[in-house]
């Protein structure tokens, strides 16, 4: 896939990805920092541009401020500015610090940590990189929704009070990665499904910078935190996978929940430091408008917090660090309050607790139908090997006063809401938190194996030799991921191949803007259907109309049009080649073609080659376009 082609727009891209995940964070730790002197780090830096942008957005928005590419490269030239001030007022400008390490003192708190950091992050983003490499759009269903509200956020240059699928649909979608994903595309110059595939792919590799951190708060071991980034890096099958499901906003959440979760642990342990509490703040407001699980799984963390440290404080002080981190947890609710008050009419539904049992045990064929696609989703050597390492690791934390305990407290509460065989408790899902294992399993997974060097000191009598062979097995275990996820995306789960981005430009410059087409659809989940190939685009790339929204955001809308949609889709699944129902279709849907991509589905291009009042317009590898002619009028029954 040829997505840059020259330099000149490499270094543009780079520099956009650069403004969006560092540089206004790094403002706003600056700011932080200067209330106890600290020097910021990197991963917080990138933690507040991912929670801080969409706050930012979200602001501007309810003040009716439109955001547009001058005034983000505006605020970008402020924002660095600011943070070359502040390193003029801290450093004196020193050239020899400027050059001789200042981004090894960014990266980490020691040089070894400065020199594999940055190394396994490098070759994590050149995985993610080869992983799309056959992608020309952003993969599966996801995708579409998401690219339809980065646009509309592009083109009115705030958070959309309405979403225009064929129908005004209220707008109360997480929205944090559309907001950063425009920021991007803006400064990029990429169209919105580039901007989303590119900076979706450089978000992925950042999730392992937050696991890293995460695991260094919690074990004060950095070498556990390079194992646990590598293992999430290249040996983990999520989050990597999560491109080929186009599942981007819980990716954002994930990658910005262990930030958040780390800021957490810090105001336990400096509750009177005002500081801590306000980088929570901002990032658990932040997370709440990237993503609502990843947020409800932070505040089971803070619950796992409390729980686990109850034990091992005196009460006074216990009570005192529950108040200061329910306080500052609170405030960050407060502050994107406005948000919550518009989409909790919409949420609260979605809410509830649900008996299973009697739905378990009286229909056992869906309960096995659950298990199955929950151990499709982890039956892979990598996760089993995964696993085997981590559970040794939690018996051994249960059993011991060790901070890491946290995240198997934090497990067991969110595993007990996720659960699906007597009672669920929405909007949790057991394999929503299967996808989200990850974050605690290559932690635990990496603790294992860093354990291992004890033992293998009192075997061997040198120093260097266990260090080594723990190198070594981390080193297989990339290497070995590496390989093996490659080609991690789903061929079933691409929807648009090379000839139809060809077809889609055609189609915007030769068909008229008023045109309509028929593509094929398939069932999607309950009353929601979605498109097969490359058709289902031709709104988002052609501003052209199909007779199925472009995406199944629609099944937002009101029941009454989701049914009526439902209707059009089952009638052109019925479709069985140039009959009279395919006359009456086109007539009653003002149709005007026909759209059949190289994926295909139900609808036959032989159907139509010999249909008289059709005629082919187009045709590419394997893409078929159709026109259909006022001849239709006369032969209709």
């Amino acid at each position: 896939m040829t997505m840059l082609s020259a330099g000149g727009e490499w270094l543009r891209t780079i520099l956009a990805a650069v403004a969006v995940l560092w540089l206004s964070g790094r403002a706003m730790s600056e700011v932080f920092g200067c209330l106890d002197g600290r020097r910021p780090d990197l991963v917080t830096s990138i933690g507040l541009s991912i929670a801080g942008i969409p706050f930012i957005t979200l602001f501007l928005s309810f003040l009716q401020v439109r955001v547009t590419r001058v005034s983000l490269v505006g605020a970008c030239i402020l924002c660095g500015a600011a943070v070359l001030l502040r390193h003029v007022v801290r450093y004196r400008f020193s050239l020899q610090r400027l050059s001789g390490g200042l981004w090894l003192r960014m990266l980490s708190h020691s040089r070894s940590v400065g020199l594999w950091l940055p190394i396994v992050f490098a070759a994590t983003l050149i995985l993610r990189f080869i992983q799309i490499q056959n992608l020309v759009l952003p993969a599966w269903v996801d995708s579409l929704h998401h690219t339809l509200i980065v646009q509309v956020i592009q083109t009115q240059g705030w958070i959309p009070e309405q979403l225009m699928s064929y129908s005004p649909i209220p707008f109360y979608y997480h929205f944090g990665f559309h907001a950063l994903a425009a920021a991007f595309g803006e400064l990029a110059n990429l169209p919105s499904p580039q901007a989303i595939l590119i900076f979706g792919q450089i978000l992925n590799a950042v999730v392992i910078l937050s696991v890293y951190q995460l695991t260094v708060k919690l074990t004060h071991r950095w070498g556990v935190g390079i194992a646990a980034a590598m293992l999430t890096g290249f040996v983990s099958q999520m989050p990597a996978y999560y491109t080929s499901w186009g599942r981007y906003t819980l990716l954002a959440g994930m990658g910005l929940l262990p930030i958040t979760m780390t800021a957490a642990v810090d105001v336990w342990r400096n509750s009177d430091q005002p500081q801590s509490g306000l980088r929570l703040v901002l990032l658990t407001g932040g997370l709440i408008l990237t993503h609502y699980l990843a947020a409800a799984y932070h505040f089971c963390f803070l619950l796992a917090l409390i729980l686990t440290k109850a034990t091992e404080s005196r009460r006074t002080r216990w009570l005192y660090r529950v108040l200061a981190l329910s306080a500052w947890s609170g405030l960050g609710l407060f502050i994107v309050a406005p948000w919550i008050v518009k989409v909790f009419p919409y949420l609260i539904p979605a809410v509830r607790i649900q008996v299973m049992a009697h739905m378990t045990f009286s229909n056992p064929t869906a309960l096995l139908d659950r298990v199955g696609y929950l151990w499709h989703l982890v039956s892979r050597p990598r996760s089993w090997t995964i696993l085997s390492l981590a559970l040794p690791a939690i018996v051994v934390l249960l059993a011991r006063r060790h901070s890491t305990r946290v995240l198997v407290v934090w497990l067991i509460i969110v595993a007990s809401l996720s659960n699906e065989l007597l009672c669920q408790v929405w909007p949790f899902r057991a394999y929503l938190i299967v996808i989200c294992l990850f974050l605690p399993m290559n932690i635990f997974a990496a603790e294992s194996v860093l354990s291992l060097r004890r033992p293998l000191h009192k075997m061997i009598s040198s120093s260097l030799i266990p260090s080594f062979a723990l190198v070594l097995i981390l080193i297989t275990l990339s290497v070995w991921g590496f390989t093996d996820t490659i080609m991690i995306v789903n061929p079933d789960t691409v929807l648009a191949t090379p000839a139809d981005i060809e077809a889609l430009a055609w189609i915007k410059e030769n068909i008229p803007s008023n045109a309509r087409f028929m593509i094929n659809v398939e069932h999607w989940q309950y009353d929601v259907y979605r498109g097969t190939d490359g058709g289902w685009w031709i709104p988002l790339l052609s501003h052209r109309a199909t007779v199925l929204p472009p995406s199944i955001f629609y099944g937002f809308g009101s029941r009454r049009y989701v049914l009526e949609v439902k209707e059009v889709a089952e009638q052109i699944r019925a479709i069985e080649g140039c009959t009279p129902a395919f006359w009456k279709f086109v007539q009653e849907q003002h149709v005007t073609h026909i759209y059949i991509g190289a994926k295909g589905g139900t609808l036959q291009p032989r159907w139509f080659d010999t249909c008289v009042g059709v005629w082919r317009v187009y045709m590419g590898y394997n893409v078929h376009i159709y026109e259909i002619g006022e001849v239709a009028e006369t032969v209709s029954p």
